[in-house]
């Protein structure tokens, strides 16, 4: 058999590709969205800087990372730097260009309406894809030409840019290899039934052979490629529980759109054509659908809405024929998906400008300019992360890292940066990814210095500044990293002020971390568990929480429950903190559970835990919690001798041990009785169950309200003024609507008012869920006289909620 035999198959019928080549140039360059070519702080904004640093000849800086982005990610949010940007925005518009051109060319041998159809469809993905769903709708446009066309060099393309683009994010490479996985699949199929040469299986080397190439061409050698491959296989495993977050969502519209689409392929078993594309596609959507639907949010399920789009798109352009059928049941496809996405968190329409070509035209001719104005912008909006001088002077050249997250310190003080592997402590959701970051504290690559940024853009429910994201406690994020950082590092320098950091450098002698048993409890949900007695160790808890066998087909088809944890105070607050069950099973922190390590100031230890759940019905009853207590030492002169040292915890923080917050005042209501300071409520909105009362909130009503004077507080030597703290523990329907609220008035009139959303809260609505707000009191207010801070809850819904046990605490910050 001849070359020309394995790459070619001729057919029937030519086609003016000139004409096809050119009608693809014009929604490629008309919907053209040039890229933002700015970076900000926060967490996902400095990625764009630390990619397109990178790629500038620092590679190898990069070569351990272990991300969700690849270090080709400089070409999904490209900055004017050198020539990144214009070579991002030629990528992007040759994928545009092949996918419009590919989409026309899937339609040549149809009848003409199939050729608008595919122009239309080639329009509709040019105006909402990003480049990682243009890559893969690619990718499957290729196979599907090849299955039309029948010439393999349709193959090469698909089979080209499906390695590449695993280097660019992992998601993205994952859904490529998926697509490839199914068309191989296709393959072997046809080849065994006579349909195919066997020889063209040949062409599938492509990818394992192009895949450590890659690596070889970035960074000139094998060194770290296994590591990455196993990075990439830990990011992609089932981390649900990790990155989930939890809309309500309508499962009548959800689960429209999935029987339509079920009777959508049932319908057409016959045509083997759409059988296959099924085939092809099928895989791809489902690990769509995870990555939409686990992370629900407006950017990960707006991916799987464009995704569905471009799916039914095709469908019909690949139909023998118009069915009325087809067409209204992929229509209710798309709406209810479309009305799915919609209940995402941070949904917004999709925004389409035809103004592609003028973008490119005016800064391409203006480009020093458009480069120095995008330079000057990013500069400006990561001036807030200046450090002080006498920082900026410390640390010097000597190699630095930021933890958790924000980037933008390094270049917004042009710092020599040292990077861990996973860049970003949210993300190291398995002991493994987490062992990678431990490892690297622990070696000669560890930074000299380290950045630990307190004020970020996310938010503490409780007003502390050791939050992660999705309301998790930034302790619990990487367990071993976070003993490893005790051990290696003190503190050297802070800064005050609006925005405050924690400067850390190495230890002169490192000290030795070990992990002892402190005992065993056998738990349930939902059920306060004794936590073991003080020490001056840390405290963690290996807790164990498995899924039954329905939760493990919920996970495996959408995702897992959430978690949480409660930590009941030794003065009675109350605080509540989402886990990641993988990482709780080697670490959960329990003791010092400290919030403000800014205001230098111990915080009341936790006396018990309790575990829950937003669905306990999908996890085994059983709670296994092994107690650890980790204590340090330092070796002594003598050979293989230990010195025991003090938890170096409250050091590391700068929190002076013997300093604590003044209670000015402590009051709960339990509805049981007349309290001090308390409205009391009608006997008639009072819901008894057994011996307990619960409040009983209707449609527009208040509860009872808490009113306190502030003239009494005394502003000597309080210079970081008040914090107000309240709780209520609630029960909710998932429509209902409440908010929880603090307000300071005067004379009536509110001077600060502090809602939270009660639903926010309700992550089980079978039981009751804690809710707390905070509100802090600073000094230039409390100088007026006649201040009164109230709490109170409101019904803002059609349906009641059920009160019970409200508290609230003023005490000094």
């Amino acid at each position: 058999m001849s070359v020309r035999d394995i790459l070619y198959h001729p057919v029937s019928g030519k086609t003016n590709n000139l004409l096809l080549f050119i009608i693809a140039l014009i929604p490629a360059f008309v919907l053209f969205p040039f890229p933002a070519s700015v970076f900000s702080n926060g967490i996902d904004p400095p990625l764009a800087w630390v990619f397109n640093y990178l790629i500038q000849g620092k590679l190898s800086l990069g070569k351990n990372i272990i991300f969700p982005h690849g270090p080709l990610a400089f070409l999904m949010y490209p900055l004017p730097i050198s020539s990144n940007l214009w070579i991002a925005i030629s990528v992007h518009l040759a994928a545009r260009i092949f996918l419009a051109y590919s989409l026309l060319k899937l339609a040549t041998r149809k009848p003409p309406g199939y050729m608008v159809l595919a122009l239309v469809s080639a329009c509709t993905m040019l105006a909402i894809n990003d480049l990682l769903l243009t890559i893969v709708q690619i990718i499957i446009l290729c196979y599907l030409n090849f299955f039309e066309r029948r010439n393999v060099l349709w193959l090469i393309p698909a089979l080209v840019i499906t390695p590449v683009t695993l280097y660019i994010k992992a998601f993205a490479g994952i859904v490529s290899l998926v697509v490839t996985l199914s068309f191989a699949g296709i393959m072997v199929y046809r080849t065994l039934t006579g349909l195919e040469s066997r020889y063209r299986l040949l062409l599938f080397l492509i990818v394992p052979v192009i895949i450590p190439f890659l690596w070889i061409l970035l960074y000139g050698d094998l060194n770290g490629f296994s590591g990455y491959l196993k990075g990439m296989l830990f990011l992609a495993a089932d981390n649900s529980s990790a990155v989930a977050v939890y809309p309500i969502n309508n499962w009548w519209i959800t689960g429209i759109a999935l029987f339509s689409g079920l009777v959508l392929i049932l319908i057409n078993l016959k045509n083997t054509t759409l059988v296959r594309y099924t085939i092809l596609v099928g895989p791809a959507l489902f690990a769509l659908w995870k990555y939409g639907m686990a992370r629900e949010d407006y950017l990960h399920t707006s991916m799987m809405f464009i995704f569905i789009l471009f799916i039914v798109l095709i469908y019909h352009v690949l139909s023998a024929k118009f069915r009325i059928v087809n067409i209204l049941l992929t229509a209710v496809v798309v709406v209810m998906f479309y009305l799915t996405l919609q209940k995402a968190y941070f949904f917004e329409p999709f925004h389409i400008r035809a103004n592609g070509v003028q973008n490119l035209v005016i800064k391409a001719f203006n480009n020093k300019y458009f480069a120095d104005t995008c330079n000057q912008s990013s500069e400006r909006l990561i001036a807030r992360n200046k450090l002080d001088k006498n920082i900026r002077d410390m640390i010097g050249d000597q190699s630095a890292d930021i933890y958790p997250w924000d980037y933008s310190y390094i270049a917004a003080n042009n710092l020599n940066w040292q990077p861990r592997p996973v860049i970003q402590s949210y993300a190291s959701y398995t002991r493994e990814l987490d062992e990678l970051n431990a490892m690297h504290f622990q070696s000669d690559k560890a930074p000299e210095f380290l950045i630990w940024e307190l004020r970020k853009i996310t938010h503490d429910i409780h007003g502390g500044a050791l939050e992660s994201i999705d309301g998790r406690y930034l302790l619990n994020d990487e367990p071993e990293t976070l003993i490893t950082l005790f051990s290696r590092y003190e503190l050297a320098a802070s800064q005050k002020g609006t925005f405050p950091v924690f400067v850390y450098q190495k230890r002169k002698e490192t000290l030795e971390a070990k992990t002892s048993i402190a005992g065993r409890t056998v738990a349930r949900w939902n059920t306060w568990i004794d936590v073991p007695a003080n020490s001056q160790d840390i405290l963690k808890a290996m807790v164990e929480l498995k899924r039954n066998t329905t939760g493990k087909l919920l996970s495996f088809f959408y995702k897992d429950e959430a978690t949480y944890v409660y930590f009941l105070l030794a003065n009675g607050d109350i605080r509540l903190y989402r886990i990641v069950p993988k990482n709780a099973s080697y670490g959960l922190w329990i003791n010092p559970l400290i919030l403000n390590p800014e205001l230098g100031k111990n915080e009341p230890l936790v006396r018990k835990i309790m575990f829950s759940c937003s669905n306990p019905g999908m996890m085994k009853d059983e709670i296994n919690i092994k107690w650890g207590r980790v204590s340090f030492s330092k070796t002594d002169k003598s050979p293989g001798s230990k010195i025991p040292v003090k938890n170096p915890f409250y050091a590391f923080f700068g929190i002076t041990e013997n300093i604590h917050s003044v209670v000015i005042l402590a009051s709960n209501n339990s509805l049981e009785e007349k309290t001090l300071f308390w409205s009391s409520p009608g006997e008639t909105k009072i819901f008894k169950t057994g011996r307990n009362k619960r409040l009983n909130l209707l449609p527009g009503d208040y509860s009872v309200s808490f009113e306190y004077p502030l003239d009494s507080l005394l502003l000597e030597n309080e210079p970081n003024g008040y914090i107000v703290r309240t709780g209520v523990w609630a029960q909710a329907m998932p429509g209902a609507k409440a908010v929880y609220v603090i307000s300071l008035e005067m004379n009536g009139k509110s001077l600060i008012w502090k809602a939270v959303d009660i639903q926010a809260f309700i992550h089980n609505q079978h039981m009751m869920n804690f809710i707390t707000n905070y509100s802090i009191l600073e000094n230039e207010f409390l100088l007026q006289k006649g201040l009164v801070q109230k709490v109170y809850a409101l019904n803002t819904g059609k349906f009641p909620v059920l009160l019970d046990d409200f508290s609230v605490r003023i005490e000094t910050r």
